[in-house]
C-alpha cells in the first residue's frame, strides 16, 4: 500500500512542480490561453470575454490550456467544456488570490485545475470527468472546493499536498479510480457534506495531523475513511457503506495514527472490517453504529484507545483485540453476533467500574437482583449480578442489562403559579425533570430569576423516570419588571444532547394588587378581583394572577389588598 501511495505521491508532486515549467514551455506556443495580469486576454481571439477585466466569460468550448496570472476575477465557464489529450494542465492557477472558476466542464488532462502556492480561491459548480488528477493542491491554503461533479477513472478527484485551510464541500464523486479526497502532510483542512459512489478509495489522509476535520459525507460502494500515520484529526457523521473491491477493506481504517477521534458516523461493511486500529493509539471511537459481516472494530498492537458508546452488531466478531494494551472499552452494545462477541489476548478494560458500568452483551445471560460495586446489596441497579468473563484476564466486571442509552436529562415543563405577581407576594413554580437515559442519575436542579438564584434542589432520578418538583417563590427582595424565570439542570457526566436541559418561562413583578400587569391600581383591578369573587383553583373563572395572597381562592384578603393599594403607580 505504501509503495502505490508513493507512486501517486510521486505523479502529483511532479505535475505540482512542473506547473511552472508548463508555463514556462507555453508562452510560446499556440495551445495556451493566458488572462495576463493586466487583464487582457491572450490571444484575443479566444473563446473568452471580459468587458470589466474581473468577469471572464467563455464564449464557446476550448480545447486549449488556460493560465490565470491575475488576481480577484471570476472565470465562468458558462457550460462550455474544456476537452484535453491526456497531458497538461486545463486551467492553472499558481500564485493566485481570490479567483473563482465556476461553470466548466473539463475533461482528459492530467490535470483539470493545477493551484500552486495559491490562497482563498474558490473552485465550484464545475464538472470534471477522467482527467488524471482534477484539482490539485499544492501549499495551497483557504481555498474552497465545492459543489463539483466528479466522474471517470482519476487517480484522484481532489489531492491536496502540504497544503492548509482548505474546504472541500458539498462535491458529488462517482467512479473514482484511485482516490475521491487524498490529503498528504496537510492540516487543518474542512471535508465536509461530499457524496462519493463506488469510490476505490474514499477520503485517504497520509501523514496529515492537526484538525483536518471530517464531517457529514456518504461515501458508498468503496473504501471509507484512511488514516496512514495521521494525527489529531477528528472523523464525524459520516455514512460509510464499504464493500470488498475496494482495496484497503474497512470502513475507517488507522495505520500508526495517534489522537484521532472518530464519533457519530453511520458504518456499513460487508466482507470487511467496521473500524480497526493498527498500531494506533490514544484515539477515541464512541458513538458509532457499526454492521458488518465479519469485525466491528479491530484493535492490533494499539494501546490506550477509548471505545465507548457504540452500537455493534450482526458482524461474525463484535470487538477484537490482538496484542493491544490498556484500552478503554465500555458502554458499547454489542448484538446478534455470529461468533464472538469479543476476543483479547491483550490486557484491557472492559468496564467503567461502579455505578458507570460496562457494556450491554446480548448474550449475557446473567440477573439483576442487587446492587453497589460487589453486587451484594439489596436491590437492582440495571448492571448483572456477575461478571461477563471473556477470558482470564479480561472481564467485564459490571455488565449493563439493558442496551446502553446516551446520559440525558431534560427539564421538559416549568408552569408558574402565576404570571402577574405583586411585589412582596408569593408564587409556585413547577417543574418537570426526566432522566432519559438507563442509570440512576444525580442530578443538580438551579432555578434563576434573571441572573439571580432563587432555587437549588439536588435529586437522585432513576432510568427512564420523571418528577415533579414545586418550590416557591418570594419576591420581597424585586425590584418591579419583567423576570426571565430559568430551570436548569447542569449537565451530567457523558452528556451531549442538553439543548433540553433548560426551560424558561416569564414572570411580571408589578404593585401588589395590578392584576392586569399595567404597572397601575385602579378600578378595573378591583373588578377584575371582584367579578371572580368566591372562585377557587381550579374553577374555570379561576384567575391566579387576582389570588393576591396566594392561597388558591378568591377572597375578601384579595379585595382589601387591591384596596389597600389603590392609585399607586409605577414609576
Amino acid at each position: 500500500m505504501k509503495g502505490a501511495i508513493s507512486g501517486i505521491m510521486l505523479i502529483a508532486l511532479l505535475i505540482g512542480m512542473l506547473v511552472l515549467v508548463f508555463n514556462i514551455q507555453l508562452v510560446k506556443a499556440s495551445g495556451t490561453i493566458y488572462i495576463r495580469a493586466d487583464g487582457s486576454i491572450e490571444p484575443s481571439t479566444a473563446n473568452i470575454t471580459s468587458v470589466d477585466n474581473v468577469t471572464y466569460t467563455f464564449t464557446g468550448n476550448i480545447n486549449d490550456h488556460i493560465v490565470v496570472e491575475r488576481d480577484n476575477i471570476v472565470v465562468d465557464g458558462a457550460g462550455y467544456s474544456m476537452e484535453g489529450t491526456a497531458s497538461g494542465t486545463a486551467i492553472d492557477l499558481s500564485y493566485r488570490f481570490n479567483v473563482t472558476v465556476k461553470r466548466v466542464s473539463i475533461s482528459n488532462f492530467a490535470c483539470g485545475i493545477a493551484l500552486y502556492y495559491s490562497s482563498n480561491n474558490e473552485i465550484a459548480e464545475n464538472y470534471m470527468k477522467d482527467n488524471l488528477f482534477a484539482i490539485l493542491l499544492n501549499y495551497g491554503s483557504n481555498n474552497s472546493i465545492s459543489g463539483n461533479a466528479f466522474s471517470g477513472g482519476s487517480k484522484c478527484d481532489v489531492g491536496l499536498y502540504d497544503s492548509l485551510g482548505n474546504d472541500i464541500s458539498g462535491n458529488n464523486m462517482t467512479f473514482t479510480g484511485v482516490y475521491s479526497i487524498y490529503l498528504s502532510n496537510s492540516s487543518s483542512n474542512a471535508i465536509s457534506g461530499n457524496i462519493m459512489t463506488y469510490c476505490r478509495n474514499g477520503i485517504y489522509l497520509e501523514n496529515s495531523s492537526n484538525n483536518n476535520v471530517i464531517f457529514g459525507n456518504s461515501i458508498k460502494y468503496g473504501s471509507g475513511i484512511y488514516l496512514q500515520e495521521s494525527s489529531n484529526n477528528t472523523i464525524s457523521e459520516n455514512t460509510i457503506t464499504a464493500w470488498s473491491g475496494s482495496s484497503s477493506y474497512d470502513g475507517v481504517k488507522f495505520v500508526e495514527s495517534s489522537n484521532n477521534t472518530v464519533s457519530g458516523n453511520t458504518i456499513t461493511t460487508k466482507e470487511s472490517d467496521g473500524v480497526t486500529l493498527f498500531q494506533s493509539s490514544n484515539n477515541t471511537v464512541s458513538g458509532n453504529t457499526i454492521t458488518t459481516e465479519r469485525v466491528c472494530i479491530s484493535l492490533g498492537s494499539s494501546s490506550g484507545n477509548t471505545i465507548v458508546q457504540n452500537n455493534i452488531k450482526k458482524g461474525d466478531y463484535g470487538i477484537c483485540s490482538s496484542f493491544s494494551y490498556n484500552n478503554m472499552i465500555y458502554h458499547n452494545n454489542i448484538m446478534d453476533i455470529t461468533w464472538s462477541q469479543a476476543i483479547d489476548n491483550g490486557n484491557n478494560a472492559w468496564d467503567n467500574g461502579y455505578p458507570s458500568g460496562g457494556n450491554y452483551w446480548s448474550n449475557y445471560n446473567g440477573t439483576d437482583f442487587y446492587s453497589g460495586p460487589y453486587q451484594n446489596e439489596t436491590g437492582s441497579d440495571g448492571i448483572g449480578d456477575v461478571p461477563y468473563v471473556i477470558n482470564a484476564d479480561n472481564v467485564d466486571h459490571y455488565p449493563l442489562m439493558e442496551p446502553w442509552l446516551p446520559p440525558d436529562v431534560a427539564v421538559s415543563n416549568a408552569t408558574p403559579s402565576k404570571i402577574i405577581v405583586g411585589r412582596g407576594c408569593s408564587l409556585n413554580v413547577t417543574s418537570i425533570l426526566v432522566n432519559q437515559g438507563n442509570k440512576i442519575e444525580n442530578l443538580n436542579m438551579i432555578v434563576h430569576a434573571n441572573e439571580t438564584i432563587i432555587a437549588f434542589q439536588n435529586f437522585l432520578l432513576r432510568s427512564d423516570n420523571s418528577l415533579i418538583y414545586t418550590f416557591t417563590w418570594n419576591t420581597s427582595d424585586f425590584t418591579y419588571g419583567n423576570y426571565t424565570i430559568s430551570i436548569y439542570v447542569e449537565p451530567i457526566p457523558g452528556e451531549t444532547d442538553t439543548e433540553d436541559n433548560i426551560y424558561i418561562t416569564s414572570v411580571l413583578v408589578t404593585i401588589p394588587g395590578d392584576v392586569d400587569g399595567d404597572f397601575d391600581v385602579d378600578i378595573y383591578d378591583v373588578v377584575k378581583i371582584a367579578c371572580i369573587y368566591g372562585s377557587v383553583k381550579g374553577d374555570p373563572e379561576f384567575n391566579p394572577n387576582c389570588d393576591l395572597d396566594n392561597d388558591g381562592e378568591i377572597t375578601i384578603y384579595d379585595i382589601v389588598m387591591c384596596a389597600n393599594n389603590y392609585g399607586e403607580t409605577y414609576p
